[in-house]
């Protein structure tokens, strides 16, 4: 919780951010996200690591049945 406050405090004037689920399953899907999201804060100007960290977030949003992000 204390880092999800950071991160909102951090992006405020980028995103609106809040927790929608408290518990989310560990399906492929989030594994998935977990390693792009992992890729991305490790090469953060790559266009295509960034894509595909939008993907998998919508993913999981999906599978959680949450509204997706446009892309």
């Amino acid at each position: 919780m204390i880092v999800f406050k950071l991160l909102k405090k951090a992006h405020q004037d980028q995103a609106e951010m809040t927790i929608a689920q408290d518990i989310v399953p560990i399906t492929d899907n989030l594994a998935r996200w977990a390693l792009a999201e992992n890729a991305a804060a490790t090469n953060p100007s790559d266009p295509e690591v960034l894509q595909e960290l939008e993907i998998c977030t919508n993913d999981v949003l999906r599978e959680n049945r949450l509204r997706t992000n446009e892309l």
